[in-house]
């Protein structure tokens, strides 16, 4: 029933530099894969960097449309955190901060509902994802557009009603909460707003000229045309800037710039020849601090560090219409940037999570994860379709024998129409630690599916009401 009809046919805007230690061999199984994956999946632009030492050794743009290559800007998503924690670590460096004070020392005015905790959160535990935050708490503001100066204290302050899923420096839950207030934190200790401290004291720093936190330099036509997968199909998608989660996951940059900053990350804080960030401070970020999986996966500031076999660092991100990923072998001195223009959490997320590690596969010569057949998402498109003709059946038929239905039989139907819309409007979503307009910005096929049936389900409980109204 749902067949992807639009082929991603061209590859264009090749740039390729001395691959170093990755053979031509090599290369071109990378471009075979990216160009059946993209087929496959439907996924408008990627572009990768390869990072070798100290250079990037290969870049490359796949893309069906003209205006994208491999120097467009892309929004990257979460991988914004790592320059948030590194920030933070140079205002530690410089002893404007201390990792283990108290965030209220910087935040006097912090509040919380169990306040027994809040003494609890500090630096630390806010840039190793440990405060106690839910990660519903940190993605309920992705709807938040508030353009203001003030949006993101506005944010933070309002946090004094809310409760913390965990004690502080027990549980890792992954929150963009916890980056958004090391955001403010960097405001107010410097008194520079986040896009000037990143760009004076990063950006400027490793030459990241075409790499922003802000719109006020670019105009936004600049970013590349995000788009949403919809039952496989990629439809553009268009959503402002959002200054509220700006410290989380909205700096815009591409692949060459990502790449001047993954070789700091890699040659511990050098670039070109000069020591940019201290080696001790790149150590320490890159570091575990709190565990994921015991004895596997872990999270150090900004980074996800896999330790199973040989060490790894990685990130993902994704905010609406963007998806990226960097994965970095520091003992390998090894790491790729991969940014696209397309999220999918339906039909099409399985290839597009697989594409950066596979290509990192086979660079190191390794088995490619392939993805099976997408069956819970064609069977949840199915069902819910299924589910709305059934509701629409169900209240045709209602309709006709309202007359002579009876008032107990009347209000077990309106019970199941309540039931309907309080279990897709609240309960599904929250399974996925969202709220349901983040859901439908998220996954906006089975979202608007789902929307649907609710609409059908307060139209069927509007009637019964009026009926018993009546009686």
């Amino acid at each position: 029933m749902f067949i992807k009809f639009a082929l991603i046919l061209s590859v264009l805007f090749c740039f390729e530099i001395n691959a170093q230690n990755i053979d031509t061999q090599t290369f071109n199984k990378i471009d075979t894969y990216i160009k059946k994956v993209q087929k496959k999946a439907n996924i408008p632009a990627v572009s990768i960097g390869i990072i070798k030492d100290d250079s990037l050794v290969y870049k490359k743009s796949y893309s069906k449309d003209e205006k994208v290559s491999a120097d467009s800007l892309f929004y990257i998503g979460s991988l914004t955190k790592s320059f948030t924690a590194l920030a933070i670590m140079q205002l530690v460096e410089d002893g404007k901060i201390n990792l283990d004070d108290p965030l209220k020392k910087y935040l006097p005015w912090f509040e919380i509902q169990n306040m027994q905790s809040v003494d609890k959160i500090t630096i630390r535990t806010l840039l190793n994802q440990t405060s106690g935050f839910s990660t519903y708490e940190g993605l309920k503001n992705f709807d938040n557009w508030d353009s203001s100066s003030f949006t993101l204290e506005k944010t933070i302050r309002a946090l004094k009603g809310v409760r913390l899923a965990s004690k502080p420096s027990t549980t890792f839950q992954y929150s963009n909460i916890n980056y958004q207030i090391l955001g403010l934190v960097i405001q107010k200790i410097t008194g520079l707003s986040y896009n000037d401290y990143i760009k004076e004291n990063i950006f400027n720093k490793l030459d990241m000229k075409n790499s922003f936190a802000s719109l006020k330099d670019i105009d936004a036509k600049q970013i590349t045309q995000g788009h949403r997968l919809w039952f496989g199909e990629a439809i553009e998608s268009d959503f402002p800037f959002s200054k509220v989660m700006l410290p989380a996951g909205y700096i815009i940059s591409n692949v060459e710039d990502m790449s001047k900053y993954l070789i700091a990350q890699l040659n511990n804080g050098i670039y070109k020849k000069e020591q940019v960030f201290s080696p001790s401070m790149i150590k320490q970020i890159q570091t575990p601090s709190a565990t994921v999986i015991k004895d596997k996966f872990h999270y150090a500031f900004g980074w996800f560090v896999d330790t199973n076999n040989n060490i790894s660092l990685s990130h993902m991100g994704s905010v609406p219409g963007y998806t990226s990923k960097v994965i970095m072998y520091p003992q390998e001195k090894l790491a790729l940037v991969m940014l696209t223009n397309t999220t999918a959490y339906a039909l099409g997320q399985k290839e597009l999570n697989n594409l950066a590690s596979n290509i990192m596969n086979i660079i190191k010569n390794k088995k490619i994860n392939t993805s099976e057949f997408d069956l819970v998402s064609i069977s949840a498109y199915i069902f819910f379709i299924g589910f709305i003709i059934a509701q629409l059946f169900l209240l045709r038929y209602f309709i006709k024998k309202l007359k002579s239905a009876s008032k107990y039989k009347i209000i077990l139907f309106l019970v199941f129409d309540i039931i309907i819309v309080i279990s897709l409007y609240l309960i599904v979503p929250l399974l996925y630690n969202l709220t349901f307009s983040v859901f439908l910005m998220f996954t906006p096929d089975i979202g608007y599916l789902m929307l649907g049936s609710i609409i059908v389900a307060i139209l069927s409980a509007i009637v019964k009401i009026n009926r018993l109204s009546i009686a």
